[in-house]
């Protein structure tokens, strides 16, 4: 059963996270305006707006940490999921100012005034990103966080983005325009990565699960525990970090209530020892009728 759990380590890389994206974000658009460099402004732009995703990521973190209560029986995990959609949204939107005002400059552009400063800015700010995601992504994994596992692409992404202002900012030096590109190439970063996080937390959403592995290892666990004659169904959805399950089973028809729960209780340790984040499942017993009994041993005998 899933317990009143928090993400506190994912909350504070969150909370931290939108601390520095603020900081190098203002440092960017400052130096991009100072400069003229729009793919530094748009790379300014685009790390304010992860430092709204960021916060938007560590309220939802926060909120997924309560436990069930009389409203909300399973608990508060899907928040967590709904977080990652409104950050997405905000993503495609600065992505269409980005790539508005990028192709704008492409048209009319203009000479880069103290390029030293824009490379600084942007290097600094990319290797800030990669360190940052990379420490992300890694909590993601062991706290098996959607919301904070898009946090940390969309971190890393930010250094891509970052380093792609550095080459524009550097190659507009030779050819004027490159900075203008750069732009536009930073805004399409940000709508790969905002589509990838609206299509898989709409599946979580819609109770979609790929997890074929996850229900193929369920089926053949429960059918190596003893009394166990077949296993009927395996009905997966994910909700937050969580996997709940329902099991539908088919035992031997004079086996007691007391044989039946022992299975279940069997079933349910084994599997959630071979899925750690398989919050709940739910066991459904069928008793086997006669004819299929009969069936059965005769099979067997032949």
């Amino acid at each position: 059963m899933i317990t009143g759990s928090s993400f506190p380590r994912g909350a504070f890389a969150s909370k931290v996270s939108v601390v520095i994206f603020v900081a190098i974000g203002t440092a960017e658009l400052f130096s991009g305006y100072f400069s003229g460099s729009v793919a530094l402004i748009a790379d300014g732009s685009h790390t304010l707006s992860d430092a709204l995703i960021s916060t938007i990521v560590w309220l939802g973190l926060k909120v997924s940490g309560r436990a069930p209560d009389g409203k909300f029986h399973y608990g508060y995990y899907r928040v967590e999921t709904f977080s990652a959609v409104i950050s997405a949204f905000v993503m495609v939107g600065v992505g269409i100012f980005i790539l508005i005002r990028s192709y704008q400059v492409f048209l009319e552009p203009t000479e880069i005034q103290a390029p030293f400063i824009p490379l600084v800015t942007a290097a600094v700010a990319s290797i800030s990103f990669w360190i940052m995601g990379f420490y992300k992504y890694r909590i993601a994994k062991e706290e098996r966080s959607e919301a904070l596992n898009l946090d940390a692409y969309n971190t890393m992404k930010s250094g891509l983005s970052s380093l792609f202002a550095f080459v524009g900012v550097f190659l507009s030096s030779f050819f004027v325009q490159t900075d203008a590109l750069a732009g536009i190439g930073i805004s399409f970063f940000i709508f790969v990565v905002a589509y990838t996080s609206v299509r898989g937390s709409a599946l979580v959403l819609l109770d979609a699960c790929e997890c074929t592995d996850v229900i193929e290892t369920i089926k053949l666990t429960s059918e190596r525990i003893e009394g166990v004659e077949k296993v009927l169904t395996v009905r997966l959805r994910h909700s937050g970090p969580y996997i709940l399950g329902d099991l539908h089973i088919q035992v031997d028809g004079g086996m007691t209530v007391k044989e039946s729960d022992r299975i279940v209780r069997r079933i349910k340790a084994t599997v959630k020892d071979l899925i750690p984040n398989l919050g709940r499942l739910t066991v459904e017993v069928e008793s086997e009728g006669e004819e299929e009994q009969e069936a059965r041993l005769s099979s067997g005998n032949s």
